[in-house]
């Protein structure tokens, strides 16, 4: 491979399989025949390392995609702006050093990523996806900044839209095929793996939620698929962050209104039930031609949370969604059916598991009082539902 009439690169970076991070080296001699002499420093130690390299071992900007067989490389990185060292001498070693070249937050283009902001200050959202959705999620996230998507944030115009992920900040975790955990994208943020105290949330956690308080608008929150819900730490970002308002979600340019992507906050999905319909299909086993889109979404948004309760006991990711479902509720059926009341009581047993037990007993009392005119006094609901806020009041201190 030729490197052409390109300059070389003076500076460079250069990966460090032993040391897992990136150091900075030098070109110290161009010889014939376009062999290349770099070197750079080893933490913690006063000597310097050379490499030796040759004009056929250096891939261009252009060229950044192509294959390396052989040999020790160096690849560039127009995304860092320097070069990247392998130190393996067959196939398989190569491979192995390109796969860490991938972790660097700058390498995001060598990673098939969507481009993300290295600084939460410099994005309007914070994304919150599953790897199991990535490609589709980086289609998305690719047509967001070069298409750009409508929302009433900025007066539902078009507009380019920033974003940023846990990898281009830095602390996104690997995990190798088998599942084992490799580090984070940046190895200084490998602290964030330390186990947490009882009651304490994950270290990894706090740089997210700070993230999403840090970037203009909040969280944005790709697709609420079964795998999103099946991750762990989509759980905790969906559920933990408890900041309503500053959740958001896409809705993708074949369903929404205008033909473009559009960005929704969390709050409005109420008033939008065929954006609830479409967010939430994976979760559809009833017939959609007889329901109305309220019932629809409604049943879809408690279907979820039963999931979610499937997967792990996290009441916090199931409230959102039967918050949701009782809002549905109430304008499908009224506010004082008996399908309301059903809702209420299972928003409020999720209430009472996280600790807002104020929130349950107000619930509860209305659905104690539609229970009573509906199915009379000695009705087993009517007797569960006084139970239920018995406890919650006792938890009250009444």
């Amino acid at each position: 491979m030729s490197s052409g009439s390109t300059t070389p690169l003076k500076s460079v970076q250069v990966w460090s399989n032993s040391f897992h991070c990136w150091l900075p080296g030098t070109v110290v001699h161009e010889g014939p025949h376009g062999k290349l002499t770099v070197e750079y420093d080893l933490p913690g130690f006063k000597a310097r390392k050379r490499v030796y390299l040759g004009s056929e071992d250096v891939l261009l900007p252009q060229q950044a995609n192509c294959p390396v067989d052989h040999g020790d490389y160096f690849e560039v990185d127009p995304d860092c702006g320097g070069i990247a060292a392998g130190a393996g001498k067959s196939k398989a070693e190569t491979e192995l050093n390109e796969e860490a070249r991938k972790w660097d937050s700058r390498g995001w283009k060598a990673r098939g990523d969507a481009q993300g902001e290295n600084e939460a200050k410099n994005a309007q959202f914070l994304i919150s996806f599953c790897a199991k959705n990535k490609e589709l999620d980086n289609q998305r996230l690719k047509r967001l900044r070069g298409t750009g998507a409508t929302g009433r944030l900025w007066g539902n115009t078009l507009q380019l839209v920033s974003v940023c992920t846990d990898r281009s900040l830095g602390w996104g975790a690997h995990y190798d095929e088998s599942g084992k955990y490799l580090g984070r994208t940046n190895p200084a943020f490998n602290y964030l793996q330390a186990p947490r105290g009882i009651g304490e949330f994950p270290a990894w956690f706090k740089e997210y939620r700070n993230a999403a308080m840090e970037v203009q608008h909040g969280l944005l929150i790709l697709g609420l698929s079964k795998p999103y819900f099946e991750s762990k730490p989509c759980r905790w970002e969906f559920g933990y962050f408890r900041e309503r308002s500053r959740i958001f979600v896409l809705i993708d340019n074949t369903v929404s209104q205008s033909g473009e992507d559009e960005i929704l906050p969390w709050l409005d999905l109420l008033a939008r039930p065929r954006y609830c319909v479409h967010l939430l299909s994976a979760f559809e086993d009833i017939d959609n031609d007889r329901s109305s889109d309220e019932v629809l979404a409604a049943s879809l948004a408690v279907q979820a949370a039963e999931f979610v309760g499937s997967q792990e006991h996290q009441a916090w990711c199931r409230v959102p969604l039967l918050e949701l479902a009782h809002g549905l509720s109430i304008k499908a059926y009224g506010q004082s059916s008996l399908e309301t009341a059903e809702s209420a009581f299972h928003l409020a047993a999720a209430y009472f598991q996280v600790g807002l037990s104020g929130e349950a007993a107000g619930l509860l009392q209305l659905t104690l009082s539609t229970y009573e005119r509906e199915l009379g006094p000695d009705h087993r609901n009517v007797a569960s539902t006084l139970t239920s806020l018995g406890t919650a009041h006792g938890a009250l201190g009444d």
